[in-house]
């Protein structure tokens, strides 16, 4: 859980810094993450790809256009989608707010970079 949510607020950061590969980078991850919750926690399996297809998708589009206003207002519904999850999985005291800071320091969450495509978006 605290993998997850530290890519979701590096995905934040990073596409508010133009950093666009990164913030690509982190949503591959997060869906990488959400296949092995998936096969650990099969009773949530089809809320996870739910989840994916409705709020991951839409913030991977966005990066893949370089849309802040959209990815900002993407992300605020994801937000949302998270702590509704939260609440169907009997887990309301998971309560993910947009983050005021990046978790960590040492990352240069400004540097501009576009999104990869094709085969190197998966190096």
């Amino acid at each position: 859980m605290n993998e997850y949510a530290d890519r979701f607020v590096d995905v934040y950061f990073a596409a508010e810094g133009d950093n666009w590969a990164f913030a690509q980078y982190q949503l591959r991850e997060l869906r990488a993450l959400q296949e092995i919750g998936a096969k650990i926690q099969p009773a949530n399996a089809k809320l996870l790809r739910t989840f994916g297809d409705t709020y991951l998708s839409p913030l991977e589009e966005t990066v893949m256009a370089k849309e802040w206003s959209k990815f900002d207002d993407y992300y605020r519904n994801a937000v949302k989608g998270c702590n509704d999850c939260h609440a169907a999985t009997h887990r309301s005291f998971i309560h993910f707010q947009v983050p005021a800071r990046p978790v960590e320091d040492y990352i240069d969450f400004m540097r501009e970079t576009d999104p990869v495509v094709g085969n190197d978006a998966k190096k």
